[in-house]
C-alpha cells in the first residue's frame, strides 16, 4: 500500500490503483531513421525520445513534491468537470503523448509549413497526372491490402453473413503473401478492391485522392505550436498542455501549466515563463 501525500486528489488516487491507465510504453524502432526512411518507412523523429506511459504520468503527478502546490487548484479545476476520473485520464493521456517531443511536422515553423505545403501541392498535382489512367490507378482499397486490416472490419463488423462474405471472397480471389492479401491469378488484379467493395467498403481512384490532396493543400492552413526554433521541446510541452486546460477550461491554467512542465521536463518552470512561451 503507498503512502500518498496529503494533498493529492483521492480520484487521483484511485485511477492510479484501477490499473485503467495505459502503463505501456511504445519501444523505440531498432532500426535508426536514415536506414527506415531509405525504404520508405518514415516514422516521425520522436520515436526515437524517451517515452512515459500515463500510468507513469500519473505517478509523478502524485509523488513528485514539486506538484504539492497546485494539486489543491487541480483537484478544483477536476471538479468542474463532468467527470473527474475523465479529466485526469486526459491530462495523463496528453502528457504522454507530448512527453517525447513534437512530431517532425510540429517542428516546422510557419514558413516552414507553408513552404511544405506547397511542395506537397506541386507534387501531388504532378503525381496525379503521371499516375491517371495506367494500371496503378486503381481504387485506394486495392492497397489496403494487409492482413491487419481484414481482420480489424471483422473484429468491428457485427454481421456474421457479411464476415462469412468477406471470407469467400478473399478466399476466392485472394492468397497471402507475408501477411499482405494479393490475386490469386494474374488476371485479376483488382481483387483486393473488389473483395472490399464486396462487403460495401468503397473508396477513390488514387488520381482522384492525389487531386483531392491538390486542392486540400491549397485551401487548408495549419497553426503551428512552433513559433521559433529555440527551446523546442519546452516550448512545445508548455503550449499544448496549456491548449488542453484552455479547451477545457477556457483558460491556460499558468500556474498549473508551470508545475506539470517543471516536473516531466525536469527543470524549473516559472509561471512567468509559461505566460512569456505563450505569448
Amino acid at each position: 500500500m503507498n503512502n500518498y501525500p496529503d494533498y493529492v486528489d483521492k480520484e487521483a488516487i484511485d485511477l492510479y490503483e484501477s490499473g485503467l491507465l495505459p502503463d505501456f510504453k511504445i519501444p523505440a524502432p531498432d532500426d535508426d531513421k536514415d536506414d527506415l526512411d531509405s525504404t520508405g518507412c518514415v516514422l516521425n523523429s520522436n520515436a526515437w525520445n524517451e517515452q512515459i506511459s500515463a500510468q507513469e504520468v500519473m505517478h509523478e503527478m502524485i509523488f513528485d513534491e514539486r506538484m504539492s502546490p497546485v494539486w489543491s487548484a487541480l483537484k478544483k479545476r477536476a471538479g468542474e468537470c463532468p467527470s473527474p476520473f475523465m479529466f485526469y485520464v486526459s491530462l495523463c493521456t496528453e502528457i504522454s503523448i507530448i512527453f517525447p517531443g513534437p512530431d517532425d511536422w510540429s517542428l516546422l515553423t510557419p514558413s516552414e509549413k507553408k513552404k511544405k505545403l506547397n511542395k506537397i501541392n506541386k507534387l501531388a498535382l504532378e503525381l496525379c497526372k503521371e499516375i491517371a489512367n495506367t494500371p496503378l490507378d486503381n481504387d485506394v482499397m486495392n492497397y489496403t491490402n494487409h492482413k491487419l486490416y481484414f481482420d480489424r472490419f471483422k473484429r468491428h463488423c457485427l454481421s456474421e453473413n457479411t464476415k462469412k462474405e468477406l471470407d469467400f471472397n478473399l478466399n476466392f480471389l485472394c492468397k497471402l503473401d507475408n501477411n499482405c492479401y494479393v490475386p490469386i491469378r494474374g488476371d485479376l488484379e483488382n481483387a483486393v478492391g473488389n473483395v472490399w467493395s464486396n462487403v460495401g467498403v468503397t473508396a477513390p481512384s488514387v488520381s482522384s485522392l492525389l487531386q483531392d490532396i491538390f486542392y486540400k493543400t491549397r485551401d487548408v492552413s495549419y497553426d503551428s505550436v512552433i513559433k521559433r526554433k529555440s527551446q523546442v521541446r519546452r516550448a512545445y510541452f508548455i503550449r499544448k498542455l496549456s491548449m488542453l486546460f484552455q479547451s477545457g477550461f477556457d483558460s491556460p491554467l499558468y500556474v498549473i501549466t508551470a508545475a506539470i512542465s517543471s516536473v516531466f521536463l525536469d527543470e524549473d518552470i516559472t509561471t512567468e515563463e509559461v505566460r512569456s512561451t505563450l505569448r
